[in-house]
């Protein structure tokens, strides 16, 4: 069933093949980082978290998927797929058993997994070009850029195994771009530490911290209430890994959270963790540091 719906999807995808003005700039990039994460909720009320993220370096693209049980604090499934794709006029991939594809005509993005044992997701996003969601580039240092949307509604399935699936929505989703040209890499990478968390009640926020002392901005971090509405936010947010587990706080709007790593046997793209924020305001985080 869920490799049918990929190939159908690609299939459509595939007759629309004309690259867009959105496309030709994601395109021209030198090194790419995509991050597309958040809660989903079920049918049946049941609630998931996923994790998709994409990274691409001239002519190599790696695809990391995770999907999480919210409820029972597990984790679904892992994925990582990488392939070599040198000239790419347009954003139809399919990299092993991940995908990802923009519709030029209704600029709905599908994206989405599958495991050997039945387990994946596939995804529609809309309003991936919506003004309102569009958020401007902010410059970390020279050649390195950060930009941070909540993009709109999200809708598809979960698969579970043994045949099991669900029907998933949220409001919206958080997309994290990051990137880099030749002139960041010249003489050395970066280290990013950053963070994505999204709660039950539609509120989330986002943090990125790079330790260099010519930094053009060393915090950058952001949020949004139950209403998708932006928070006044304290820019520095403090990042704390510890064994097993990662904690977060922040003064302005006062939080703490904290989560156990659900992905840490599963060190794949760089170092990132995901796990459930329990308490007062249940969650899903993503955490992690990162070279580009």
């Amino acid at each position: 069933m869920l490799k049918v719906l990929i190939a159908s999807i690609l299939i459509g995808l595939a007759n629309l093949s004309f690259a867009t003005p959105l496309e030709e700039k994601l395109l021209s990039k030198e090194k790419l980082n995509w991050v597309f994460s958040g809660m989903l909720t079920g049918e049946h009320n049941n609630h998931y978290g996923y994790y998709f993220e994409i990274e691409r370096l001239a002519g190599k693209v790696q695809i990391l998927s995770a999907l999480f049980d919210i409820e029972n604090k597990t984790l679904i499934f892992v994925e990582e797929n990488d392939a070599n794709m040198p000239n790419q006029t347009d954003l139809n991939w399919q990299i092993g058993n991940s995908y990802i594809g923009l519709n030029p005509q209704t600029q709905r993005l599908a994206l989405g997994a599958n495991s050997s044992q039945g387990k994946g997701f596939g995804f529609r996003i809309d309003t991936l070009s919506e003004p309102a969601n569009r958020a401007k580039p902010q410059p970390l240092r020279s050649g390195l850029a950060l930009n941070v949307s909540a993009l709109g509604r999200i809708a598809g399935h979960v698969y579970l195994g043994e045949g099991k699936e669900e029907f998933v929505t949220a409001q919206q989703t958080w997309l994290r771009q990051i990137d880099a040209n030749k002139l960041a890499r010249k003489n050395k990478s970066h280290d990013l530490t950053n963070v994505l968390c999204q709660f039950d009640d539609g509120s989330s926020f986002y943090a990125i911290h790079l330790p260099e002392q010519d930094a053009l901005s060393g915090f950058i971090a952001g949020g949004k209430d139950s209403k998708g509405q932006n928070i006044k936010m304290s820019q520095f947010v403090k990042i704390t890994k510890l064994p097993h587990e990662w904690d977060l706080a922040i003064s302005l709007p006062a939080k703490h959270v904290h989560f156990a790593d659900l992905l840490e046997k599963h060190r794949l793209i760089g170092d990132i963790a995901a796990g459930v924020v329990t308490g007062e305001r249940p969650g899903f985080c993503t955490a992690g540091k990162k070279k580009v």
